[in-house]
């Protein structure tokens, strides 16, 4: 007789189940905290350095600012209007109150921050959806390494 027809198959192609192996980790488990270890992120306790009457040394070192400030803030701007006199940046979800508006007052390079409309009145997930992505090179340049 062949050893096939007296062979046992009720065990054939079972897979063990994985959840019977599996260890059970607390809920306040460091290892479920994330890459941060459950301290809170960054941006929760980032406040932008932009107010109004606040100088800065160059329009590229405004610019630098609200960019850093949109990254961290997760939204997208514009720039309305960019002149050696005149800065204008709002947020791009139109009809949104946050801008920026700094102008060239003493000095001939020196920006300052005439008008600062600080809160967003657009839904975050317009602002979601209009946010772009920054580079790691953008990320390299405001560590200072450049």
């Amino acid at each position: 007789m062949d050893d096939d027809t007296h062979a046992d198959y009720s065990e054939y192609g079972k897979v063990k189940d994985d959840d019977v192996c599996e260890t059970k980790i607390p809920f306040d488990d460091a290892r479920l905290r994330g890459r941060l270890g459950g301290q809170p992120r960054r941006t929760d306790n980032w406040e932008d350095n932009i107010y109004e009457h606040q100088s800065f040394d160059s329009k590229a070192e405004l610019l630098s600012q609200l960019r850093l400030m949109a990254v961290m803030l997760r939204f997208t701007f514009r720039v309305d209007k960019s002149t050696t006199k005149l800065f204008v940046a709002k947020c791009k979800v139109a009809g949104c109150d946050l801008m920026v508006r700094a102008a060239v007052k003493n000095e001939a390079t020196t920006f300052w921050v005439i008008k600062y409309m600080k809160s967003h009145t657009c839904s975050v997930s317009d602002r979601v959806g209009k946010r772009r992505r920054c580079t790691s090179n953008y990320h390299y340049k405001n560590m200072g390494f450049s």
